[in-house]
């Protein structure tokens, strides 16, 4: 597949269920290749709110903030006759964003499109895959641990993780006020802010920002806290498996690992220009391999292979 030719996309997601690892694959998709995608099933709130729908986006998982309500809706896209576009491979690639979650048109797929052709984004907490679809088309997990090594190697596992809109991330490191954020995953009573805007202020007035694995390794919030040009403090890190996160600035949390380890004794302060430069080293490979588009980016590449 020559991406000089801009693909046809079909992507397959959940119907009405929002998933992170999903969403930010088609945000990525939609920004690089516009109307070239179709989703199958669009999701009202990856798109921009109307006035019937604005409401809503607060009571989604996360209040709605960071991945949604930013794409414009183009209603002329052709959502038709999917079957038969599927029969006659009108797509020059088929991605299913959830595998776990939705199936829709599986047989179809698996019937008339060679398995290069073909990707199954696994984004689930869990390191369980899905047996089904293992080795009939491209296989990205995001919970990619060392118990997988051997399926890596037999069947081209591959990793993903999750991306952030290139717009939420800061052109500049912020001046802070504060070491340590507001927020901290271990205790909800933290969990104070109601809109976005505060969310983000929250952290680009701090230094470091407390996060820590939750069911999964990866999270939306490790992308956050960076890309509000703070650094992410995370509390797990010697425990994370190499096969996950793969493309964020882990290098650069490690430093702030061990300063925090050894600044703890001396009471906290304000850091010196050593953490100004490790941020901004954070923040350009950010820039680089984390955005939505980044993501998309990769697994496109990996099918041109």
């Amino acid at each position: 597949m020559n991406l000089f030719r801009e693909p046809r996309i079909l992507y397959i997601a959940p119907d009405g269920f929002p998933d992170y690892q999903c969403d930010a694959l088609l945000h990525g998709l939609k920004s690089l290749l516009g109307d070239r995608v179709v989703d199958a099933f669009p999701a009202w709130y990856l798109y921009k709110p109307t006035a019937r729908n604005a409401g809503e986006f607060g009571k989604l998982y996360g209040k709605g903030f960071t991945l949604y309500g930013l794409l414009d809706f183009d209603a002329t896209i052709d959502r038709s006759d999917i079957v038969g576009k599927i029969r006659a491979r009108y797509f020059d690639l088929i991605i299913y964003g959830a595998i776990h979650r939705s199936q829709q048109f599986l047989f179809e797929v698996l019937s008339n499109y060679p398995e290069e052709r073909i990707c199954f984004i696994d984004g689930e907490d869990e390191t369980r895959l899905f047996p089904f679809v293992v080795g009939r088309g491209r296989y990205f997990k995001r919970e990619l641990t060392e118990s997988h090594a051997g399926l890596r190697t037999e069947l081209g596992i591959l990793p993903i993780g999750f991306g952030i809109p290139r717009e939420k991330i800061v052109s500049a490191i912020p001046a802070k006020t504060r070491v340590m954020a507001h927020i901290d995953p271990r205790d909800r009573k933290t969990y104070i802010y109601d809109s976005e805007a505060d969310y983000y202020q929250g952290y680009r007035q701090s230094c470091f920002g407390i996060t820590t694995k939750k069911a999964g390794w990866d999270t939306l919030r490790h992308y956050e806290i960076l890309a509000n040009g703070c650094m992410p403090l995370f509390l797990d890190l010697p425990e994370m498996p190499s096969t996950v996160m793969t493309h964020y600035p882990k290098l650069q949390m490690l430093w702030a690992f061990e300063y925090l380890a050894a600044e703890s004794t001396k009471g906290a302060k304000l850091p010196n220009d050593e953490y100004q430069f490790q941020l901004g080293a954070a923040l350009e490979t950010f820039r680089q391999q984390c955005t939505t588009e980044a993501v998309a980016q990769y697994l496109l590449s990996v099918c041109e292979r």
